[in-house]
């Protein structure tokens, strides 16, 4: 199921565990030549600090050949890029992969339609499978 929340942040639920989920999202973005430059665990922020929250980690990544031009053309990009995926444990067996897309905003920064496009299908790609 795909949903777009009044945000605009796109979420498509998986019916797979988080783990299986989170695995097979880093292993598009790697068939697809994108660097995982850092996965943040929010889960386990969240328990040292006293917490109890399911698995949640944000994911970034991207590819530098395809986002440096970006960035060089248009520097305030650099703030959006590389792309985030949100992954959060939702059910036992249900698994949530969240983002806001790109689209919009590298648009209104002044990014060509072209380069745009290869974004957007980017992140697509690899939320979306």
């Amino acid at each position: 199921m795909r949903s777009l929340h009044a945000t605009g942040i796109v979420e498509i639920l998986v019916s797979a565990p988080f783990e299986s989920v989170r695995q097979a999202v880093e292993q598009r973005n790697a068939d697809r030549g994108m660097t995982l430059f850092a996965r943040i665990d929010h889960a386990a922020g969240a328990e040292r600090a006293g917490f109890a929250m399911k698995p949640t980690q944000l994911l970034i990544f991207g590819n530098a050949a395809a986002g440096t031009p970006v960035m060089l053309t248009a520097p305030l990009t650099a703030l959006d890029l590389p792309l985030r995926l949100l992954i959060r444990e939702t059910g036992e067996k249900e698994t949530a992969i969240a983002y806001r897309p790109i689209g919009a905003t590298l648009s209104a920064l002044g990014v060509d339609a072209a380069r745009l496009a290869k974004l957007e299908a980017a992140q697509k790609m690899v939320a979306e499978g």
